[in-house]
C-alpha cells in the first residue's frame, strides 16, 4: 500500500473518529447520565435530601428544572426557604469555551429564582440571568464544579449604599461530600455619602470535609489587598491575611485548630498600630466541645442573635454552658504570639495555656473557681521597646513599675514574664501564693 493510501485512510480514521466524538458521544452520554439518577446523584453531591429534579432529554442537551427545599448548609437547614433554577444541560465530552476547550461529562447552565425576594436582589445584582448563567462542570472523576463566571457586578439600596465590583467565585463538590471554594473580588468599591471603602483585591479559597455537615474541620485562606478606608480621616492597610486549619488528630480522639491573622502596614491619622501578626494554636480540643461549638454556630447562622426567640436564646445559653463544662473537665492546650509594630516601637508576647481538666466537675453552676486558677498553668512572657510603652495610655503606670524594678528594662527593651502554677502566680521572680484568696 502506498503512504499516499496511508495517509488518507487515517485521515479518514481522524475524521470518522471526530464525527463519533461530535454527534454520537453526546448521546451516549445523555443515555449513561438518565440512566444513573441525576436527582440522587446530585442530592448526595450538594448533601441536598429534598433536591427535586426535571429533565426533558435531548440529544446535544437536555433542560429542565432543579429545586431544592429547605437547604441545608454547614448543618444549617434554613427551614421555608426555597431556590429554584431553570437548567440547560449539554452533554460532553468536549466543551469550547472562551477561555479554551474543557473536557467532562456535562456542562450545566443555571438560572436561579428565590421565594425570598432578598435573595431574587443578591442575584439580580450579580448579574445572573439568562445571557450570564450560573455554570456547572460535572466531570468525569465525578465531581461538580459550579462557577459564577468573572462578572461587573453594582448594587445599590435604599441607604444610598453604592458598591461594585469584579468578581469570581467556584464551588467543587467531590463524590465524598468534602467541597473546595474559591472567590475573588477586585476592584471593589463600597460607597455612601460618609464613607468610601475600596479594595484592590479580595481573595478566599476554603475547603471543608463535608459541605452539607457543620465544618468544624477544615481550611481557610483569606487576603484582602490595597484596602482604603475614606471619611473624615483616612486609612489605607496594605495587606490582611487569615490562614485557618482545623483537623481531627490521627486517633481520632481529638482536634487541632491553628490560626495566624497578619496586618500589613496600617497608614492612617494618628495610628498607634503599623501592623500585627497574631498566631494561635489550640491542642486536644475535645470532639465534644468541637461538636457543641458547632451547633452554636449553627443556631447564630440560621436565625441570627437578634431575631431569635426566648426558646432558642435559652438553648443557646444552655449550650454555652455546656460548652464550659465540657472545656473544664477535659484537658486542652493553647499556644499563642503576637508580634507588631506600634507607638514607634516593637512588640513580642507568647502566651502558653496547659489545661489538665477537671473531670470531677459535673455541674456548670457549681464550677469550682478557686480550684480551676490552682489547676491552671500559665505563662506569659512580654518584650516591648520601653519609650514606646511610656506613649501608651497605660505609660505612667508602666513608668512607675519601671523606676521601682518591677518591670526590669534592658538595652530599652521592657520584659515581663509571668507564669502561674499550682495556685501560684509569679511576675518577674515576684512570688504571689493565691491559694490563700481560692477559699481550698
Amino acid at each position: 500500500m502506498s503512504a499516499r493510501k496511508k495517509f488518507n485512510l487515517s485521515f479518514i480514521g481522524i475524521v470518522l473518529v471526530a464525527l463519533v466524538l461530535t454527534f454520537v458521544t453526546p448521546k451516549v452520554l445523555g443515555l449513561i447520565m438518565a440512566g444513573s439518577d441525576p436527582q440522587r446523584r446530585l442530592q448526595e453531591l450538594s448533601g441536598q435530601s429534598e433536591l427535586e429534579l426535571e429533565l426533558e432529554s435531548g440529544w446535544f442537551q437536555r433542560s429542565g428544572t432543579v429545586v431544592i427545599k429547605n437547604p441545608v448548609y454547614g448543618g444549617i437547614r434554613f427551614e421555608g426557604h426555597e431556590f429554584r433554577a431553570d437548567m440547560k444541560i449539554h452533554h460532553g465530552p468536549l466543551f469550547l469555551t472562551p477561555e479554551g476547550p474543557r473536557f467532562g461529562l456535562a456542562r450545566i447552565e443555571l438560572v436561579p429564582f428565590a421565594l425570598d425576594p432578598q435573595i431574587n436582589g443578591i442575584f439580580q445584582s450579580l448579574n445572573i440571568n439568562a445571557d450570564t448563567p450560573l455554570l456547572a462542570w460535572l466531570k468525569t472523576d465525578g465531581s461538580l464544579q459550579i462557577e459564577l463566571p468573572t462578572r461587573q457586578i453594582q448594587s445599590t439600596d435604599s441607604f444610598d449604599f453604592y458598591g461594585k465590583a469584579t468578581l469570581f467565585a467556584q464551588l467543587k463538590l467531590v463524590q465524598d461530600g468534602s467541597a473546595e471554594l474559591a472567590f475573588n473580588m477586585s476592584d471593589a468599591s463600597i460607597s455612601s455619602n460618609e464613607v468610601t471603602i475600596e479594595g484592590g483585591n479580595i481573595s478566599l479559597n476554603s475547603s471543608s470535609t463535608n459541605f452539607a455537615q457543620p465544618a468544624f474541620s477544615g481550611s481557610a485562606t483569606l487576603e484582602v489587598n490595597d484596602l482604603r478606608i475614606t471619611s473624615l480621616d483616612s486609612l489605607t492597610i496594605d495587606r490582611i491575611s487569615l490562614d485557618y486549619i482545623a483537623f481531627q488528630e490521627a486517633e481520632g480522639q481529638s482536634y487541632s485548630a491553628m490560626h495566624v491573622l497578619g496586618v500589613e502596614n496600617i497608614v492612617a491619622t494618628d495610628a498607634p498600630v503599623n501592623n500585627f501578626t497574631w498566631q494561635m494554636e489550640l491542642q486536644n480540643i475535645d470532639p465534644q466541645l468541637a461538636n457543641v461549638y458547632s451547633r452554636m454556630t449553627q443556631l447564630n447562622s440560621a436565625v441570627g442573635v437578634g431575631q431569635m426567640a426566648n426558646a432558642q436564646m435559652q438553648e443557646l445559653r444552655r449550650l454555652s454552658e455546656e460548652a464550659a463544662l465540657i472545656a473544664v473537665q477535659n484537658p486542652i492546650n493553647l499556644q499563642s504570639s503576637l508580634s507588631m509594630d506600634a507607638y514607634d516601637g516593637h512588640h513580642e508576647a507568647q502566651l502558653v495555656i496547659d489545661w489538665p481538666g477537671l473531670p470531677t466537675v459535673t455541674q456548670y453552676a457549681a464550677m469550682p473557681f478557686g480550684e480551676i486558677i490552682a489547676t491552671l498553668n500559665a505563662t506569659l512572657n512580654m518584650e516591648s521597646d520601653a519609650e514606646a510603652i511610656i506613649k501608651t495610655p497605660f505609660g505612667i503606670t508602666a513608668q512607675n513599675y519601671m523606676q521601682m524594678g518591677m518591670l526590669p528594662v534592658n538595652q530599652g527593651k521592657v520584659t515581663l514574664n509571668a507564669s502561674l502554677n499550682d495556685g501560684t502566680l509569679n511576675i518577674n521572680e515576684q512570688v504571689f501564693p493565691l491559694r490563700p484568696f481560692l477559699d481550698l
